[in-house]
């Protein structure tokens, strides 16, 4: 939503005939995560026009969208997490936010400040965790047609779901999609780095196989693949 807000700034200031390349010059700066990228292009997109009334239209639509999109992606989740059940959940400070809205019992893998009573597990008692759940919740960084990426972590918990027989889900928005895997800051990146005479991995990200999880999204409970089929009808511009 910032970015939103700072090309909503720089369409006021921008002369009309140079609004396109002052937007486009920002863009450049702004963060590159999925969501950011993809309300950009939107933009953009109405920019090549050069209007500033129909650019200004285009980011009130982003910002309704978006906040529309997100309560209703946590509706969903609110929805299908039964009272009293126990989610194991891989934490972020928004799904945290979400969860503590159920009155589910908490079982929270790392280290995350919590306003309702929960169990916090170190990340290698994550077994554990799962044991003593009946779901397991883990964040999106992106979505692509073949892959999801969570914080790292994510997989273990899925993988630990799958063989206990639990339902695994990732909660996400759709505006997390991207057909440019490349472009998320980190994931193309190099994950070693030299400590002396060993490597020390320092991922954030990793993969999870599509066919593991269901995504938990304001388009509903689907399949991955059925996900991106529902997606392709509620933001066609995604894939233009």
């Amino acid at each position: 939503m910032n970015a939103l807000s700072q090309l909503d700034e720089a369409t006021h200031r921008a002369p009309e005939d140079k609004l396109y390349q002052t937007l486009s010059a920002l863009a450049k700066r702004l963060p590159d995560d999925p969501v950011t990228k993809n309300l950009v292009t939107s933009v953009l997109a109405a920019a090549k026009f050069g209007h500033k009334e129909s650019v200004l239209e285009r980011i009130q639509r982003c910002k309704a969208v978006l906040r529309s999109a997100e309560t209703n992606a946590q509706s969903t989740l609110l929805h299908r997490v039964k009272k009293g059940g126990a989610i194991a959940l891989l934490p972020t400070a928004e799904l945290l936010a979400v969860m503590e809205k159920t009155k589910a019992a908490l079982h929270i893998i790392g280290h995350a400040a919590s306003s309702v009573p929960s169990t916090v597990y170190e990340p290698l008692a994550a077994r554990q965790a799962v044991k003593n759940a009946d779901m397991v919740i883990v964040p999106v960084i992106a979505i692509t047609s073949e892959k999801v990426i969570s914080p790292i972590g994510a997989e273990l918990l899925v993988e630990l779901a799958n063989n206990r027989g639990i339902p695994a889900y990732a909660f996400a928005t759709g505006f997390q999609f991207t057909r440019h895997l490349e472009a998320v800051p980190g994931i193309a990146k190099n994950c070693y780095v030299a400590h002396g005479r060993q490597k020390r991995c320092v991922a954030t990200y990793e993969s999870i196989s599509p066919n593991k999880v269901s995504i938990i999204s304001e388009l509903g409970i689907f399949s991955h693949a059925r996900f991106i089929d529902e997606l392709s009808h509620a933001y066609p511009w995604l894939w233009v």
